[in-house]
């Protein structure tokens, strides 16, 4: 219920995600986010490379969980560890944070969900182990672009697993002081 793996043994080694078949957007065209493809939009910022350099020691980590029932991804973090300093930081991305794309779900969370789709388009007979690889692929690819940050490694941790997590480490004990009757 908990599956990790190395995004980039070598970054360029690994392939880009499958992009839907039916999806009349080129991926690499200039997006009006007020709109639909614009090819005359240039912009001043362009996200479609990341950049490939950092220092020794500093590793990206994409954890996002996937819900019991469906595909979306309403849980996503990117972890940075500096083994230098023994640091770690953490930044959370809102479920509903909106990427530049004019995928018909515009939100970061449902890119899991579409890379998924995309797999299972392209390949029928693909198993839901490289459907979930193609799905994570393409969160990390958004992610990447969005934060400008390269993700070494990602961790997809369903609903169950989670459970399992906490349940290992004694569980989590809450203390309301106040009633919450509504």
């Amino acid at each position: 219920l908990i599956y990790a793996a190395s995004v980039k043994p070598n970054i360029d080694d690994i392939p880009d995600p499958v992009i839907d078949p039916d999806d009349p957007v080129n991926p690499d065209d200039p997006v009006d986010p007020d709109g639909p493809a614009n090819p005359d939009n240039k912009g001043d910022s362009d996200t479609s490379e990341v950049k490939k350099t950092r220092a020794d020691g500093k590793y990206n980590i994409l954890v996002f969980g996937k819900d019991y029932a469906g595909l979306n991804t309403d849980t996503i973090m990117v972890i940075s560890l500096d083994l230098s300093e023994n640091k770690a930081n953490v930044i959370q991305i809102p479920r509903d944070t909106m990427l530049v794309t004019a995928r018909e779900s515009p939100k970061i969370n449902t890119s899991f969900s579409y890379g998924v789709s995309a797999m299972q388009k392209a390949d029928k007979n693909a198993t839901q182990a490289q459907c979930y690889e193609n799905g994570a692929r393409m969160l990390v690819s958004d992610i990447e672009k969005m934060l400008s940050v390269e993700i070494d490694y990602y961790v997809l941790v369903q609903l169950e697993g989670f459970e399992k997590i906490v349940d290992a480490i004694g569980g989590v004990t809450i203390d309301i002081e106040n009633d919450l009757d509504y």
